[in-house]
């Protein structure tokens, strides 16, 4: 029962701030979205003034914003950086400001820059595993990113860079001997290394 009206109490209240909403002044609705910032939604035409309150309010109801100006879209990523789902081909300085808050929102953006992919792998090194073909540089600021976590890290790192390159399979395998496993087509170097370290484990070796 208490609930039940707890949830009217919320209803009503939500009621009433959507009629004083549309009932004043633009000033007014303005510091209604500073508060409120979901409110857009139910607003015609809103001003870029009154969407720049809403989005730093909760940079999520960019979702209901039509035609954001670049300043809204910035404010609300800043702000909220899963924002960025809700851009169509941000620019790259927005995937940036989104990948260095959370770097698994490289996910959410289609055909990221490369300074975007690196700023992801040194926020979280996992996001490689988004990059199909991932370049020297990539590849190197991963494992960088994985051994000021973890040197044991780069194990599990290791299963999610398509081809590495020789000098990561290195890496890899001199922190972390086990990622090995994941290592498809080792360098001989690296195979040297796993024979004369850890020859337990050359069953790994297919090649």
């Amino acid at each position: 029962m208490g609930q039940k009206k707890g949830l009217k109490k919320q209803v009503k209240q939500l009621n009433d701030v959507c009629e004083y909403l549309f009932q004043n002044n633009d000033l007014e609705k303005k510091e209604i979205l500073k508060k409120y910032g979901f409110l857009i939604q139910y607003m015609d035409n809103p001003s870029e003034d009154e969407q720049i309150n809403a989005v730093n309010q909760d940079g999520g109801v960019l979702q209901y914003i039509n035609n954001p100006s670049y300043k809204v879209k910035f404010d609300a990523v800043n702000k909220t950086p899963y924002a960025i789902r809700y851009i169509i081909n941000p620019c790259e300085e927005l995937q940036i400001i989104a990948v260095k808050q959370k770097g698994d929102l490289i996910k959410f953006i289609k055909n990221p820059t490369e300074k975007a992919r690196i700023e992801a792998v040194r926020q979280d090194p996992v996001t490689i595993k988004y990059t199909k073909n991932p370049s020297d540089n990539l590849q190197i600021e991963a494992i960088n990113s994985g051994k000021k976590r973890e040197p044991c890290y780069l194990g599990y790192l290791a299963k999610y860079i398509e081809n590495p390159i020789e000098i990561v399979q290195l890496e890899i395998v001199q922190n972390n001997r086990f990622g090995i496993m994941w290592i498809k087509k080792p360098y001989e170097s690296v195979k040297l290394f796993i024979k004369q370290n850890h020859p337990d484990l050359m069953h790994y070796i297919k090649c």
